[in-house]
């Protein structure tokens, strides 16, 4: 009888032990089905989101470029005059490539412009001088201390949009200029003057 009962033991054991395996693996289907579901369901979220996601970094990170309208004066003083890369010249169409590059022949071309060749720290030193007259009168303005190297765009007559053609003169002036913000750098080139 103990042969029995010992035998009998270890298949009630086996038995329970195929039984609990069963229900592991089983419970392991299930939970791994489960997981799938999690996982695809993540992703369709995921999927949904991205691009909103993308949207809102790209606004925040600036990768979106402002329109024109919207640049602030500073950065367009600096992209519609200075370009201190250039030298003094006589080339004849620095003009019109400069005021096709610097987006000035957009919707109508640009009638008059001068590029300052000369480093962005010197003009801004500007800013510093003493408050001058500017061509309507006000005294907002301020004057460069000496002359500087610049470029005198003007539009052709016989020039038309799309097709924008300037004179080239280069020259040496004073700048007069408007300066504001913090810190307080030009905003607009008022106009160039001799003395």
């Amino acid at each position: 009888m103990r042969v029995c009962s010992v035998s009998s033991l270890w298949l009630l054991l086996l038995s329970e032990s195929l039984k609990s395996l069963n229900y592991e693996s089983s419970s392991k289907k299930r939970g791994r089905l489960l997981q799938a579901t999690e996982n695809t369901m993540a992703l369709k979220k995921s999927l949904i989101l991205f691009p909103m996601l993308a949207l809102i970094l790209r606004v925040l990170l600036g990768w979106v470029r402002p329109s024109l309208a919207q640049e602030p004066g500073a950065m367009r003083f600096i992209r519609e005059h200075i370009d201190p890369q250039v030298p003094f010249t006589s080339n004849t169409t620095y003009c019109d490539v400069m005021m096709v590059l610097r987006n000035m022949t957009r919707g109508a071309c640009k009638e008059v412009n001068n590029f300052v060749h000369t480093s962005l720290p010197e003009v801004n030193a500007v800013c510093h001088n003493d408050f001058t007259k500017c061509a309507n009168g006000s005294r907002v303005c301020h004057q460069s201390s000496s002359p500087m190297i610049l470029t005198h765009c003007v539009l052709k007559r016989s020039s038309k949009y799309p097709n924008c053609t300037y004179w080239s003169n280069p020259i040496a002036k004073y700048i007069v200029v408007i300066c504001d913000g913090n810190p307080y750098v030009p905003v607009h080139f008022d106009r160039c003057i001799s003395t």
